[in-house]
């Protein structure tokens, strides 16, 4: 039976990935028949779960995009290009190159005045390189929230933002840092009666406070997280416990 389990998921898997492989030769082969307008926009729409099965792919059609963004002369969708640039090279280990492509998007960014787009472009820096450089991680991912918090914008982006930060100082060691954010993250959760953010901060804060050896308080918090999530019938974030 286990071994039929085992087979039913390595064929599910492989037909999946086979799958997102040839999304993106889909989208490779519709360079000539589609507008120069229309194949920009059908790659900047490419998900990151298709784009991470094969970065050298995902890193051909970015470069492409770049291309025709330039020639367009589209700032925000270069911007994009950038950005995808850097997720590619990310996938690929090269972090420098990932970084540089991530700041000539915020440049862009901050040339138009789309603030929105130069704080998440800071945060979602931070969070890919939390795991090479955690205090670089930290510098872009405070800036990013800085960027959010000056221009009063949307508060389930500063939640989530205040989320993740509080990771990056659970980390960095610095406890009382990272309860201080998970609970920024869980008030804004609240007052947007966020459904999906309310038991994500829950968790966070469960796991700070079993770093800290109050387990009480952290078994209180993961108790309240699963009740909203039953009643919501979401369990998204729950695989955070197991790792703790």
């Amino acid at each position: 039976m286990i071994k039929n389990l085992i087979l039913l998921f390595l064929f599910t898997s492989s037909v999946l990935i086979g799958q997102k492989q040839n999304y993106l030769d889909h989208v490779l082969a519709t360079e000539n028949t589609l507008s120069s307008k229309e194949f920009l926009n059908s790659i900047l729409k490419i998900k990151y779960d298709k784009a991470l099965i094969d970065a050298k792919k995902y890193l051909l059609l970015a470069k492409k995009a770049e291309q025709i963004a330039i020639k367009i002369n589209d700032k925000k969708s270069l911007a994009k290009a950038y950005e995808a640039k850097s997720l590619a090279y990310h996938f690929s280990s090269k972090t420098e190159l990932s970084i540089a492509n991530n700041l000539l998007a915020i440049e862009i960014y901050e040339e138009i005045n789309d603030y929105e787009n130069i704080a998440n472009t800071y945060i979602n820096l931070g969070w890919k390189i939390k795991n090479s450089d955690l205090n670089q991680a930290i510098f872009y991912m405070n800036k990013g929230i800085k960027v959010l918090e000056i221009n009063n914008l949307k508060a389930i982006e500063l939640s989530a933002a205040y989320n993740n930060y509080g990771v990056l100082k659970h980390r960095k060691e610095q406890l009382d840092s990272a309860l201080y954010f998970h609970n920024k993250s869980l008030k804004l959760s609240i007052i947007n009666k966020d459904s999906i953010g309310i038991p994500f901060a829950q968790t966070h804060i469960a796991q700070v406070y079993i770093k800290q050896r109050k387990f009480k308080e952290a078994e209180k918090r993961l108790e309240e997280s699963l009740d909203i999530r039953k009643k919501g019938m979401t369990f998204m974030g729950l695989q955070i416990v197991i790792y703790i």
